[in-house]
């Protein structure tokens, strides 16, 4: 067990650790991953998947956020919602930076999985992704629903 045993891979290689020289053909500059041929790699550049986080929006989201500020200033007349969004942004801006250049550095899919367990641990990928997975099925159902409570009964009325 040498002294570098307890950084994740990314810290090892980052900072001169040995992982390096077990790559096939490993160049002077250390890498994440070990192969080079391992897993499809993606062509985009940080900005392209920067741009494609905002457009994974969608419309019955949207909607019910107009619907919600509409039923937030009524049910909160106190309440700045414009203040709100505008405190909220740069939290969704940074998470759209990390993405982005997460994906940048590491362009496998995989996605949150290959971040998670190439940073932290695998086990705590393989967590990451199925909690993810969980959230996108949760999300189609809440659209679903706000999608015909909200959206589709004022277009018929």
């Amino acid at each position: 067990m040498n002294d570098e045993s307890w950084m994740c891979p990314v810290l090892r290689t980052t900072f001169g650790g040995n992982m390096a020289r077990y790559a096939e053909g490993a160049s002077s500059a250390p890498t994440v991953f070990v192969r080079q041929a391992t897993g499809l790699v993606r062509e985009l550049s940080w900005f392209d998947t920067f741009i494609m986080v905002f457009a994974i929006l969608n419309v019955p989201l949207g909607l019910s956020e107009v619907a919600a500020f509409a039923t937030g200033a009524s049910a909160y007349p106190s309440a700045n919602m414009p203040l709100a969004f505008i405190l909220s942004a740069p939290a969704m801006l940074t998470l759209g930076m990390v993405y982005a250049l997460f994906t940048a550095a590491m362009p496998r899919s995989g996605g949150d999985y290959v971040w998670a367990s190439r940073i932290l641990h695998p086990s705590i990928g393989f967590g990451v992704n199925f909690f993810v997975s969980f959230i996108l099925l949760s999300s189609a159902g809440l659209n679903s629903l706000l999608m015909a409570t909200w959206f589709l009964p004022p277009v018929f009325h």
